[in-house]
């Protein structure tokens, strides 16, 4: 939970004229950092969906259970916005952003055209000194306690794709990639209530890894496009067959029939 601590003006001294202009400066250049960091916390629960889709929350309660002021919190939610992740409702407050059908489908049919070139782009570029690299972020991944951790995992197997696609120095691709991992992650956090993924992309990870230890960018770039269409499809089929469907706010458009959607 983020905290953040104010001085009580009980136990401040008087400011001379000369240190209140440099008082001020200090204060001003911490409010970025204050919302910064309420837009990470706030971002990291949407995210693992301890904010759950779908779901009503006030400017009030947001403080309260951040423990941040009015200004930072408004700074941090327009961010959300611009993200996506959250809309504002005039009167009401705001709403974190729902999950649909066409939301899935959208996410890793859009990671099916980026993620397979970025990876192989940068196992094309990868060295050995690359290679060891990237060990600091597989160990992470296979940590006992990241293993027992949905959040903890997913974020760990986030940053380990991105150091391989990072060898090919192209970073606008790098961003690219790491903005639909996002969206993918709160996807995948969704799925964590029906299914327990972790075993599942494992096992994929390893025979990425195992391909691009190889050098095999052909084999990175078609592994990794199976494993999203696989985990894409794994996730269609449990959010329709759970008996929570609708009450999880991950609705089905009136145009879209899920047992078409998987043909796509």
């Amino acid at each position: 939970m983020l905290r953040l601590e104010f001085v009580s003006s009980q136990h401040v001294k008087p400011l001379r004229p000369n240190n209140l202009h440099m008082s001020k400066r200090i204060l001003s250049s911490m409010d970025p950092l204050r919302s910064d960091t309420a837009y990470e916390q706030l971002k990291i629960d949407i995210v693992a969906c301890l904010l759950k889709p779908g779901d009503q929350i006030t400017e009030g309660e947001l403080q309260e259970r951040y423990q941040i002021g009015k200004a930072t919190l408004r700074a941090a939610l327009a961010r959300l916005s611009q993200d996506g992740l959250v809309r504002s409702e005039p009167r009401r407050g705001y709403r974190i952003s729902s999950i649909t059908l066409r939301d899935v489908n959208e996410i890793f049919d859009s990671r099916v055209v980026l993620e397979p070139i970025a990876l192989k782009l940068g196992t094309l570029a990868m060295t050995p000194h690359g290679l060891a690299a990237l060990e600091p972020a597989i160990r992470q991944t296979r940590k006992p306690e990241t293993l027992k951790s949905p959040t903890a995992f997913l974020a760990a197997s986030k940053e380990l794709r991105l150091a391989i696609a990072r060898t090919a120095g192209n970073f606008r691709l790098v961003r690219m990639l790491g903005q639909l991992l996002d969206e993918s992650e709160r996807v995948l956090h969704l799925g964590y209530f029906h299914v327990d993924l972790t075993k599942v992309l494992s096992k994929q990870q390893d025979q990425l890894l195992a391909a691009v230890r190889k050098g095999d960018a052909g084999s990175v770039e078609g592994v990794s496009t199976e494993h999203i269409v696989e985990t894409k499809r794994m996730l269609l089929d449990a959010f329709v067959a759970s008996e929570s469907f609708l009450s999880l706010q991950l609705h089905a458009l009136p145009t879209i029939r899920p047992a078409t959607s998987f043909g796509r």
